[in-house]
């Protein structure tokens, strides 16, 4: 939805979503003037699903699918030019054509879509661009875990020895088997000081009970952002997950994650996950994995997190929770399910309180 200083002005949903089309029109026209072709059909299509999500949160979806459809179209055909990373992206576009298809209330559509998922069909040879395209794809899964054939593929997917570990330990996360977090009170249960906000100006930030993603408390907060720090070994992929919950949509705020591999306090490397747009009125639950190869002499030993929330109203607090970090190597394929809720059901049980 808009700040409430913007509800009450007459069409002002189509008129934002109309200007948010030309600048996206004028965006792509000076894109097409790089001599790289590739990389400015890359960013036309990145444009086009930014389009998509604004128009997704404003609440006109056949606008959203439209933009949506614009980026599959080019990712299509630059996976088949070969380009590299056209395939996790075209996954990913899916992806989220079915997020907008489910946030419309068109159920059943999504689950189609999700069945189709270019992430879905497997064979060995695919194993290194579906770990990239499984990439901040936890949250976009999610919603279609309760579809007994979605769920039935993530069992066969996370037993089958065709399928590199790395991913398959993915599989098992979702379904709700047990492993090692590096993040200490990830979940805020423990009264026990938390990490100090890294902003220019005073931020408040407090433990909180009235929602949890799991247990009893999250951290409730507002725009700035926080810097945490866990274990890392080089030469291991780990995957990162963090729930977000807004009570409901906002017109411009954006959550996002920045992962920096580090020897002591200095980064090697920064992965920047892109500004997200969480859904109001449910746990948002977003991931990513990161690795970092064996270097002499800068032996990566920590993981640096920051968690960024921008441009927020003064009234529309941020719940953050569940923030987790596994090491995916050293996750025991063999291990037994967690007695407790998986991901999916706990997500299932949040809409419907059962």
């Amino acid at each position: 939805g808009l700040p409430d200083r913007l509800t009450n002005i007459p069409g002002a949903y189509s008129k934002i979503s109309s200007i948010l089309k030309d600048n996206t029109r004028d965006l792509n026209r000076i894109a097409m003037l790089s001599e790289d072709k590739t990389a400015a059909r890359f960013e036309m299509a990145a444009n086009y699903e930014k389009l998509a999500n604004a128009d997704s949160v404003l609440g006109r979806y056949d606008a959203a699918l439209e933009a949506q459809q614009e980026a599959l179209s080019i990712y299509g055909e630059l996976h088949g030019d070969s380009a590299d990373g056209a395939e996790a992206a075209l996954a990913s576009a899916c992806s989220n054509r079915g997020s907008i298809l489910h946030a419309e209330g068109r159920y059943e559509e999504a689950a189609e879509e999700f069945r189709k998922h270019p992430l879905l069909p497997f064979n060995s040879n695919q194993g290194k661009s579906m770990l990239a395209a499984s990439n901040g794809s936890i949250g976009l899964v999610i919603p279609f875990l309760n579809d007994p054939k979605v769920r039935k593929l993530a069992e066969t997917y996370s037993n089958d020895p065709a399928i590199p570990a790395t991913l398959r330990a993915q599989f098992k996360i979702w379904l709700g088997f047990k492993a090692d977090n590096l993040i200490e009170n990830g979940s805020f249960e423990e009264d026990k000081p938390l990490a100090e906000p890294q902003w220019t100006r005073p931020m408040e930030g407090e433990r909180d009970d009235r929602y949890a993603s799991d247990g009893k408390y999250a951290f409730r907060t507002g725009n700035g952002y926080y810097v945490l720090n866990a274990k890392m070994e080089p030469d291991k992929n780990y995957l990162f997950l963090c729930d977000v919950y807004l009570e409901k949509g906002s017109g411009e705020g954006r959550f996002s994650y920045h992962l920096g591999p580090a020897v002591g306090q200095i980064p090697q490397n920064w992965f920047y996950g892109k500004d997200l747009i969480p859904t109001g009125g449910t746990w948002n639950t977003y991931s990513a994995v990161v690795s970092h190869p064996a270097r002499e002499g800068r032996m990566v030993d920590n993981l640096i997190i920051r968690l960024w929330l921008d441009k927020f109203e003064s009234n529309e607090p941020v719940w953050i929770d569940n923030l987790r970090l596994y090491c995916l190597d050293d996750f025991d394929l063999s291990a037994p399910p967690s007695e407790e809720k998986n991901l999916f059901q706990k997500f299932w049980s949040f809409l419907f309180e059962d």
